[in-house]
């Protein structure tokens, strides 16, 4: 295992774990973040995990055409989250007006996919480095694992991150305006983000990335003159 190989592992772990964290720090120490959205994003994560397993074992057939239950798995995913983000902002966060608030949210959001995803880096790190026992098998699969490998992954964290704070604004106008259209526009972005993740590949992601970024900036400044930074 070389030494750019674990350097890799270890800055792909560390960036996992604390990135979101980090800018959320920035956020708070230069525009007044706040702690409760990032703990909202946090935990309405976290609790998504039941209706949408339940959403997934009445909807998924256990048998048929694969690309059909890879589909509805992915706008079951997209639904839950979005619809956790909009209920989460509108009746648990009905006092943070501020845009500030939403990014805070993204980013509790997008970090708690992030550390769910670290245990793994984390892995790789601690057997490419001795320090974790592991099968001949395991170790030879993660020996394979090049740097460039985990540049794409880094690349993949960063898009996520953005994602979720840009949906989490999207969403934060649809609650704050009224305007359901912006949910449901939320929900269709994500979607395609999902496919996007699963069959284009880091630039045709980066891309889409761009294009939801575009958007809902084209959104905020329709809206700009009744919402808080």
């Amino acid at each position: 295992m070389s030494v750019l190989q674990i350097t890799g592992f270890l800055f792909r772990a560390v960036f996992e774990t604390f990135a979101a964290f980090g800018i959320w720090i920035c956020l708070y120490k230069k525009y007044g973040g706040r702690i409760m959205p990032y703990l909202a994003g946090i935990l309405t994560l976290m609790t998504l995990v039941i209706p949408r397993k339940l959403l997934s074992d009445l909807c998924i057939p256990e048998e048929g055409e694969w690309a059909f239950r890879i589909a509805v798995s992915i706008l079951i995913g997209a639904f839950c989250e979005e619809a956790g983000r909009y209920l989460t902002m509108k009746y648990f966060l009905s006092d943070y007006q501020k845009v500030t608030d939403a990014f805070c949210y993204g980013l509790g959001h997008g970090g708690m996919e992030l550390l769910a995803l670290s245990q793994y880096s984390w892995e790789f790190f601690l057997a490419s480095a001795g320090l974790l026992s592991e099968s001949p098998e395991r170790m030879q699969r993660i020996a394979e694992i090049r740097f460039s490998d985990n540049a794409e992954a880094w690349i993949n964290s960063c898009d996520a991150i953005i994602m979720h704070v840009a949906l989490s604004v999207m969403v934060h106008i649809s609650v704050r305006q009224q305007k359901k259209k912006y949910f449901f526009l939320a929900v269709l972005m994500h979607t395609m983000a999902n496919i996007s993740e699963l069959y284009g590949g880091v630039a045709f992601d980066i891309i889409w990335t761009a294009v939801l970024c575009c958007l809902t900036c084209k959104i905020y400044y329709q809206n700009k003159g009744v919402l808080e930074l």
